[in-house]
Order: structure tokens, then C-alpha cells, then sequence
């Protein structure tokens, strides 16, 4: 979760580095108060990364982050010109989707490495997923789902996957409701995240990772498919 924020309108402490990431004390001028923030550099500044600070301040891994994740971003930053933006509700979505995602790689891991039914994933999963919240895209107006299981991958084995890291699991449809099924026909590309930008969406992978995508990088649905071709300069 990224939030513009110009690094000289805040009194800062010497950047240093953490884990990989950049930690640097800030005081907001709304709020006088010293507080750890992770930022990144970005277009000639930096930004901050909300949901990093919340879980190093609190203490959380990103898996608990999920809930409530609009108010936790008042806690961690008071004072900066947040609110609720596209960019928020694009990487709760994401952090969902990974959730789901984690559930999804477990459920192989007990049932002989194969993939749910398709008529019942969304059930299959539940006993995997202790935050039941995050079976519904927060883009999504009245909690109704949001997410699609990839219908190729219903009852597949996991040994079967040539490519995990490229193979659709889990992605975000337009149909409401739970237990919906798919093969990319019905994808949402429901988050615009700027004006000269083209919309996108979030996926997930066999492999348990997820990534966002704008709507002309179109994805195949096969279980296993072929690598991208590189660009042509």
C-alpha cells in the first residue's frame, strides 16, 4: 500500500536500512509525533508503504493486516493525506487474494495435492481462512465475493503443473456471489489507479504468489502456459 509523500515536509531522522526495506523516523506537522514508517523511492521521492509501517509498528505479518485495513491506515500515519484511495482498496484486495491463495496451497497439502471442486471452493477453503473477510474484494460494493477459482485448475494435482509461478488460481471476476468458476471471461478489471492509465486487476498464482495487472497484459487460464514472449525493442 504506497502513499505519496515528499520526504522535506516532514522534520526526518537519517534513512537506514532494515530487513531490505528503508526505516526513517517522521514527525507529521498535523500531528507532532515521532513514528517508524517503511518508504520507498519513487519518481524523484519517496512514498510510504502503509501496510509495512502498520505490521512494524504492531508487530503483525502481513496476513493479519486484512481487517479493518481502511482504519488501521488513521493509526499508523494521523496527519497525512491518505483517506481512501484506489491504491488502498488495490492492495487490501491483493492481501486477500494472497490469504485466499495460502488457504487454497494448504488444502493440496491435506488432500493428497489436488485442487478443490469447483462446485465448492469457496467451502473447501473456509477452514483455512480464519478471516472470512477475505473472501470479498473490499472493491466490491456489499461484501458479495468478488473472486473467481481458475476452472482448469478443479480437482487438478499439483504434480501436474509445469509452471506454477505463471498458472491462474485465483482472480477477480464480475460475477457476484461465492463459488465462482472461470476461465478469465468474466475478469474485473476494477481498479484504475491513475488517469493515464489503463484499469487492472489482481491474480493469483499456483505457486502462492500475486500480482496486479493492467487490462491489455492479458493472462491465459491454461494450467500450463507458455512462457512470455520478450519484448521486441
Amino acid at each position: 500500500m504506497l502513499i505519496q509523500s515528499k520526504l522535506p515536509a516532514f522534520d526526518a531522522s537519517p534513512a537506514k536500512q532494515e530487513n531490505g526495506v528503508t526505516i526513517v523516523e517522521i514527525s507529521p506537522a498535523a500531528q507532532p509525533k515521532t513514528l517508524p514508517v517503511v518508504i520507498v523511492p519513487q519518481d524523484g521521492g519517496y512514498v510510504v508503504d502503509l501496510i509495512a509501517t502498520y505490521a512494524k509498528s504492531k508487530g503483525l505479518t502481513e496476513g493479519k493486516l486484512q481487517t479493518n485495513i481502511f482504519s488501521l491506515t488513521g493509526v499508523v500515519l494521523p496527519g497525512l493525506p491518505y483517506a481512501d484511495t484506489p491504491y488502498i482498496r488495490q492492495r487490501s484486495c491483493q492481501t486477500h487474494l494472497k490469504e485466499l491463495q495460502l488457504g487454497m496451497l494448504q488444502y493440496t497439502q491435506d488432500y493428497d495435492e489436488k485442487f478443490p471442486l469447483a462446485r465448492n471452493w469457496t467451502e473447501s477453503l473456509d477452514p483455512y481462512v480464519p478471516n472470512k473477510e477475505v473472501f470479498n474484494c473490499p472493491t466490491v460494493k456489499g461484501g458479495k465475493n468478488g473472486y473467481a477459482f481458475n476452472a482448469n485448475l478443479a480437482e487438478k494435482n499439483l504434480a501436474d503443473l509445469k509452471s506454477m509461478e505463471r498458472t491462474v488460481s485465483l482472480y477477480e471476476t464480475n460475477v457476484p456471489g461465492a463459488n465462482v468458476i472461470g476461465v478469465g471471461k468474466d475478469l474485473d478489471n476494477r481498479h484504475l489507479l491513475g488517469a493515464n492509465v489503463s484499469p487492472g486487476s489482481n491474480f493469483s498464482f499456483a505457486d502462492g504468489h500475486v500480482t496486479f495487472s493492467y487490462a491489455e497484459n492479458k493472462k491465459d487460464f491454461a494450467t500450463n502456459p507458455p512462457a512470455p514472449k520478450p519484448k521486441k525493442n
